[in-house]
């Protein structure tokens, strides 16, 4: 009977940080979509050819890291469409939490470097330069450090 209840508190457990994953999910995957089109079309302006270098750079790594930050966010769609019914969901709530980190690092990497094309379009390059490394600085704290200070401090707590 004990594996019994392990099982239907593992199950609940997995359930509810699905569900949790999910509902973040539908957070991020429109602010990752809304960027990714602004990037596809950036090339078919005519402002674009005059782009320096630097701003390509930017550009380009803005592009890939916001593509690459899709497809894992959708992975765990793809993954449970794919096993239907036949799957174990720890493994999938597992996978999807590591897909979705790894997303929005992806995204923690698009975002400064598309605020440096667009700032360094409006200002030049100091203010790029100045810009971009705030929001690199605050995106690292607020989605990263901050919460792996709290489940650090959470962790000394419950031990």
């Amino acid at each position: 009977m004990p594996d019994d209840m392990d099982n239907d508190t593992r199950d609940t457990d997995a359930d509810r940080r699905l569900a949790e994953i999910t509902g973040e999910l539908r957070l991020v995957l429109p602010v990752v979509s809304i960027l990714f089109v602004f990037l596809i079309t950036l090339p078919f302006t005519a402002r674009f050819e005059s782009l320096s270098r630097l701003d390509r750079t930017a550009y380009f790594i803005a592009f890939l890291s916001s593509a690459f930050s899709i497809v894992l966010l959708l992975g765990e769609t793809a993954y449970h469409q794919l096993q239907n019914t036949n799957y174990d969901k720890a493994k999938l709530v597992s996978t999807a939490s590591r897909q979705t980190i790894t997303g929005m690092a992806l995204l923690a990497i698009a975002l400064p470097a598309v605020t440096f094309l667009v700032t360094d379009l409006l200002y030049r390059d100091q203010a790029a330069a100045t810009i971009t490394a705030g929001l690199a600085a605050t995106v690292g704290f607020t989605w990263f450090i901050l919460p792996l200070r709290r489940r650090r401090a959470q962790k000394n707590v419950t031990t």
